[in-house]
């Protein structure tokens, strides 16, 4: 599924959509919402997803270590 699929899937607009991924928007707990239903998922498993990314960056990336 691409990305402007899950974005239509979710309902949420495209420019909505991209904005959030880039971080010149707020990723919403129901834009969160909207997108794990798209994925038939559980909202939790989305964060948890990226938590775990986030702890896998270098150290020196990682703006949650220091």
């Amino acid at each position: 599924m691409s990305l402007n699929q899950l974005a239509d899937f979710a309902g949420i607009e495209r420019s909505a959509f991209y904005k959030a991924l880039g971080g010149q928007q707020a990723m919403t707990t129901d834009r969160i919402a909207k997108i794990a239903e798209a994925l038939e998922v559980e909202p939790h498993d989305l964060l948890r997803a990226a938590d775990d990314e986030a702890e896998s960056w270098p150290r020196a990336a990682n703006p949650r270590t220091k």
